[in-house]
């Protein structure tokens, strides 16, 4: 980010001549056009301590910083006078602030007492004041669209030629926000997340040491310089740490060993540890995974439910079947019932005397006893 100064008058270069013919130190769109060719940063931190100058000057200095393509932030850090405040609103709103005791003046625009050295008709005069009363007019206009202000209270500003704190250059929206003042609680804050930041950096320097030892000794190992150790301390894929309590050979399950957690080795292999033991190693060669046992089973009751399902449909079809079994039984019954009851009425019991005046029995009659004799036999077959 590119620090910008304006702590001098805003004037033309050629104009920056003093009472005495000396040059005056001002800040002119000349030098800001060279600030700008030689700055590469995206983005402009403007700082502004400036009573003003040239209205002329000061709008050519706003527009190189608002179309220069970079993101320009302002800053009001004593007095932002008059054409000053034109500049201050090269930034958007949200990227002008001001110091809790920053001060932003405006005034409508005027002719500098100086400057009327020469003789003057009443025409000349005219001119001058309507060239006056329409850059009052653009200022306006200018203020207006860049606070959001209401027009008619800042004209009144500007007639009475205001001068608003810090406070009242955020009410009005000169500014976007008041800066507050760097307490010493929030310097110790920054020098202990300093602090955090390099404790991470020591950190992360022994992990990288001991991964770097851990290939040392495995390569003295390979050619059997490799000292015994009560600890074997293996560092993982990702360059954490695990020491194992084993003198010789490689981890196994139920190892006494720390941190807790899954560490995978450079060579694939997964090794868990919970509770001070590891519980568990995986073996990328083929060897059964904690994952892969959970696929398994996951599988098996997949196809226990399958067949569950399976045999619930054939439960269901097999009951169809015995209902409607039950319900032809029942519609039997019902109907033999019904035959039963018609004939209670032509049934002569048996063993009945029959006085002389019954007839024999007859051809009807037979076959009734018939029908009751086969009706009685299909009742003691079911």
């Amino acid at each position: 980010m590119a620090l910008l100064k304006i702590y001098t008058d805003i004037e033309n270069e050629n104009n920056a001549v003093g009472f005495f013919g000396d040059r005056m130190d001002v800040f002119s769109a000349s030098r800001l056009t060279d600030f700008l060719q030689a700055s590469d940063d995206s983005e402009i931190d403007g700082r502004l301590h400036c009573r003003g100058g040239s209205v002329t000057e000061g709008y050519t200095c706003h527009d190189l910083l608002t179309h220069s393509g970079k993101k320009v932030s302002m800053t009001v850090e004593g007095l932002c006078a008059s054409i000053a405040t034109v500049i201050l609103m090269s930034a958007p709103k949200d990227r002008r602030k001001i110091y809790p005791y920053g001060q932003v003046m405006i005034h409508n625009p005027y002719i500098p007492e100086y400057t009327l050295a020469d003789s003057y008709g009443a025409e000349d005069l005219a001119k001058m004041a309507a060239d006056l009363k329409a850059e009052e007019n653009r200022l306006l206009d200018f203020y207006v669209a860049n606070t959001g202000a209401d027009r008619e209270q800042l004209k009144s500003m500007m007639d009475a030629e205001t001068t608003l704190n810090a406070q009242q250059a955020l009410e009005m929206g000169f500014v976007g926000e008041i800066l507050p003042a760097i307490s010493n609680s929030k310097k110790d804050f920054n020098n202990k997340f300093k602090q955090q930041m390099e404790a991470k950096q020591i950190d992360e320097l022994k992990a990288e040491m001991a991964k770097k030892d851990t290939i040392l000794k495995r390569l003295l190992k390979a050619v059997g310089l490799a000292p015994e150790a009560v600890n074997l301390s293996l560092t993982d894929a990702t360059g954490n740490t695990l020491t194992v309590e084993r003198e010789t050979g490689d981890p196994a399950v139920g190892d006494t060993a720390s941190p807790d957690g899954v560490f995978t080795m450079e060579d694939g292999k997964v090794i868990t540890v919970a509770g001070g033991l590891i519980t568990e190693i995986a073996d990328p060669d083929g060897g059964e995974t904690e994952m892969d046992a959970l696929k398994a089973e996951n599988d098996a009751l997949k196809a226990e439910i399958e067949t569950l399902k399976g045999a619930n449909t054939q439960a269901a079809a097999d009951l169809a079947t015995q209902l409607a079994e039950a319900k032809k039984v029942t519609e039997d019954a019902k109907a033999e019932y019904v035959e039963l009851q018609g004939l209670k009425s032509k049934y002569f019991p048996e063993g009945r005397q029959q006085d002389f005046n019954e007839p024999p029995v007859s051809k009807v009659q037979e076959r009734i006893n018939q029908r009751k004799a086969e009706i009685e036999a299909k009742k003691t077959k079911k």
